[in-house]
């Protein structure tokens, strides 16, 4: 994931489908001319800014392995949220966890004219209402395999909350 260094933005859950344990990283570009993490300026500004440095510093810090508990190898979702959040500690930033690539992909598309606020305000909406249900499926299906498993949630604290 990239970002502008002023807060950590919702990981994918791509890497963490397997379950297995990931090596965490970040890596920070300290030259004021060109960062390799910007994505939002024109490709030939980037091009030109990235080719004509004579060198490019940067911060590398590499984690230990992150092993994730039970909870997070059966839920994808929770783990690259934890992971998320581990780094933005790391980084002393604020983690975001309602903010991912679609968002990006909206504020590419206002920078560059294609859409207006209002339409951007209006998918953001949808978006919401869209994430709602999938939440509430999300919550049904682990309900009833609770339910399978024998566990009854009725009484169970709300883990969300304790994290």
């Amino acid at each position: 994931t990239t970002g502008n260094g002023k807060q950590i933005t919702r990981f994918r859950k791509g890497a963490f489908i397997s379950g297995k344990p990931v090596r965490l990283f970040t890596i920070n570009y300290i030259s004021p001319h060109c960062s390799c993490a910007w994505e939002s300026v024109n490709f030939m500004f980037y091009l030109y800014d990235m080719f004509t440095q004579f060198y490019l510093n940067f911060e590398m810090h590499v984690y230990d392995l992150y092993y994730p508990n039970e909870d997070e190898k059966e839920d994808p979702d929770l783990y690259a949220k934890h992971c998320g959040q581990f780094v933005a500690d790391e980084l002393k930033m604020p983690y975001r966890h309602d903010v991912d690539i679609v968002y990006k992909f909206l504020y590419h598309d206002l920078l560059r004219g294609r859409i207006t606020w209002d339409e951007a305000l209006e998918h953001i909406k949808k978006d919401e209402q869209r994430r709602e249900k999938l939440q509430n499926e999300r919550d049904k299906v682990k309900k009833e395999r609770d339910k399978g498993k024998g566990i009854d949630q009725s009484n169970q604290p709300d883990k969300e909350k304790n994290e």
